[in-house]
């Protein structure tokens, strides 16, 4: 099947015909016209609350500070962090995703799909845009990664430089306030204990990682920090994790893609050398640290989507990394797919006892913000999506709304 000409396509099943999905596409395949909506879509979301932006698009319009604040909740959980600890990492932040694309797409529908970044496209190991104008950090996309001491490290060009950070809304956001109300010490969007004052997104030299850290230590176990982290990460170390064959189950895929995700007790075994650093080594290159230890934006984990451009598309390449995976773990056994299987995903602590509580199968996805209207306004839930339904519902080719526009070409 070729790519389609939209960016919807028809999919079938053996039930019959579907309706439309959407095709989410890389953002160097954006025609200048679905530039420009992704421009004005995300925008808007900078900058119209969302009660007008609810009368003017609907009621599935947000205001992107509302998607920082559920972020952050996620991980200062008082549970243990429900976006990144194990398997949860990818259902949250596909669950995170969904409800992020139909926002968007309430103020830009014409855009039809949120896009991806591929960074194997920028790598220094033969990536086409490397050092081209169309490379991710240039004034037409995210902007350079040269910001200097003299303007504090803010990022100062691109789509959205010299974006300011807000600060928590204890009006709008105040039921929130006992797990998440933003830096104690100047009340910004970042993490609690940032005393980080710089008004605008920062980025710190990604030099500075090595500077502080060769190695990385979680409980008694201490790894290297893979020299791939940055720009030299090869599309060969992307499309290893979706090797179904070697990855068998939910937890194996998030393990292979993700070190920070991996418990203490098991890194050494789950340290495969560069595909461990797709999510994590993003964060870390981009944001990176000062000289005195403040986190640059996007390293600051719990706020890392003040890096409007940049988080939401890299996750979205995850998203897809994980997609074809699943799509190839159906191919090799079908009954991995079942509503008995789901993927392998654990059910209970007595199936796996190291995720944090919260993170199991039927519970709900990041409870204390819940995700309840992520498959549109027909399919609301306002208990709030469990991650066997996140799973349930976006099964590649037979219930998810969305698709890839590689996977289109499968």
């Amino acid at each position: 099947m070729q790519l389609a000409s939209t960016s919807e396509v028809d999919t079938q099943t053996k039930w019959g015909r579907k309706p439309r999905v959407r095709v989410r596409k890389e953002l160097r395949g954006l025609t200048q016209r679905e530039y420009r909506l992704l421009v004005n879509g995300l925008s808007t979301m900078l900058s119209v609350p969302t009660a007008e932006g609810q009368a003017m698009y609907g009621k599935q319009y947000k205001e992107y500070n509302y998607f920082i604040v559920k972020h952050a909740v996620s991980v200062n959980d008082p549970r243990g962090d429900q976006g990144h600890a194990g398997s949860c990492f990818q259902t949250f932040h596909r669950a995170w995703l969904l409800e992020f694309e139909l926002a968007l797409l309430a103020v830009v529908p014409e855009l039809r799909a949120l896009p991806y970044w591929d960074l194997t496209l920028d790598s220094s190991k033969g990536g086409r845009y490397y050092n081209t104008p169309n490379f991710m950090f240039s004034s037409r996309w995210a902007g350079s990664l040269d910001s200097s001491p003299a303007e504090n490290f803010a990022v100062k060009d691109g789509i959205f430089g010299w974006r300011q950070i807000g600060k928590f809304n204890w009006e709008v956001y105040g039921e929130y306030a006992p797990i998440y109300n933003g830096s104690l010490a100047t009340g910004l969007l970042r993490t609690p204990d940032s005393t980080l004052n710089s008004a605008f997104v920062t980025r710190f030299p990604v030099s500075n990682v090595f500077k502080k850290n060769t190695s990385m230590t979680m409980g008694d176990t201490t790894v290297p920090i893979p020299d791939n982290f940055d720009w030299s990460y090869s599309a060969a170390d992307y499309w290893k994790c979706t090797d179904a064959a070697a990855y068998r189950n939910w937890t194996a895929w998030s393990y292979c893609l993700d070190i920070t995700t991996v418990p203490p007790e098991l890194l050494k075994q789950y340290m495969p050398p560069g595909a461990a650093m797709l999510h994590p080594g993003i964060h870390w290159a981009v944001g990176s640290l000062s000289d005195e230890g403040h986190m640059g934006d996007m390293f600051d984990v719990a706020t890392s989507p003040n890096e409007v451009l940049v988080f939401f598309s890299h996750h979205a390449n995850i998203d897809r990394n994980n997609m074809i995976w699943q799509a190839n773990l159906a191919r090799r056994n079908p009954a991995a797919a079942s509503r008995q299987a789901m993927y392998g995903y654990p059910a209970s602590s007595s199936e796996y006892p190291y995720y944090n509580p919260g993170c199991y199968l039927n519970d709900v996805v990041n409870a204390n913000f819940k995700l309840t209207d992520i498959f549109g306004p027909s399919a609301v839930k306002p208990s709030g999506f469990t991650h066997y339904d996140v799973l349930w519902g976006t099964r590649p080719g037979v219930s998810s709304p969305y698709t890839y526009d590689s996977m289109v070409r499968m």
